[in-house]
């Protein structure tokens, strides 16, 4: 078949929740070079092109997307980006478009690489305590189970799944942006800076003050200690897994046990 073209003009976000992935592309889109969608452009796209028998439909627990084998087999990786990049343009004009959803992370990452060579890689990583400890609160989410034993079971096995998910995509992303260096305005500054030298793209002063002032945090860094779930769950890791325990205050950038 056909050489797919070079992507290096495409981006995606990879993130699992609550580790500040959404402010991040707003950052990004303030930029008039890059346009970044928030988990609606990409993947319904790819969906409707593979026919597939079940989508993912945000915030509803759906089976993951299931691709009809003879669909495959009739469309190459140059035609799905054939019409991806005619799609593109109804879109945005702008220079780097990209999306972000955790599933260029898991169900579409083979998928990207094969459409999409060359494409940027951000992880948008968080303290994963303070990331479930965010998430837990939000009224939606509904998974947390009542017995207290399966609570720890529960709340280890996110624990272990983010940390294998960071340490699988901080070895392949072309940078890794976290949370935690958005805390004040000078480091906000210079994390933004880094993530527009990726795009070889800067910001002149009125841009960058304006990006730095949607780098809300509050004191949402280290918030798990006053959270009685988390903290009680991290006590008796420490007592259970200390080497995990230690590590989880190293911060997101450390590979799982």
């Amino acid at each position: 078949g056909k050489e797919v073209p070079d992507a290096s003009d495409w981006f995606f976000v990879l993130n699992t929740s609550r580790t500040g992935a959404s402010m991040l592309i707003k950052i990004l889109n303030t930029h008039e070079d890059i346009f970044c969608g928030d988990e609606q452009n990409i993947i319904p796209l790819l969906s409707v092109i593979f026919r597939s028998e079940h989508l993912f439909v945000k915030g509803e627990n759906l089976p993951r997307i299931r691709f009809r084998s003879e669909t495959i087999k009739q469309l190459s990786a140059t035609d799905l980006r054939l019409i991806i990049e005619a799609w593109r343009k109804t879109q945005s004009n702008k220079k780097y478009f990209g999306d972000k959803d955790w599933l260029y992370g898991e169900d579409y990452s083979n998928l990207c690489d094969k459409v999409f060579p060359n494409h940027i890689k951000i992880l948008s990583t968080r303290n994963v305590l303070d990331q479930l400890s965010s998430l837990y609160s939000q009224p939606w989410y509904k998974k947390l189970p009542l017995e207290s034993e399966d609570r720890h079971q529960h709340i280890l096995n996110d624990v272990m799944y983010r940390l294998s998910f960071n340490s699988k995509w901080k070895k392949k992303a072309n940078i890794v942006v976290r949370f935690e260096d958005f805390s004040d305005s000078e480091t906000s500054r210079h994390t933004i800076q880094k993530i527009l030298d990726v795009f070889n793209l800067s910001f002149d002063n009125k841009g960058m003050e304006n990006a730095i002032n949607l780098c809300h945090l509050g004191n949402t860094v280290g918030i798990w200690r006053t959270d009685h779930l988390i903290a009680n769950f991290y006590d008796r890791l420490k007592s259970e897994n200390p080497d995990l325990a230690s590590q989880l205050l190293e911060g997101v950038n450390s590979s799982p046990v």
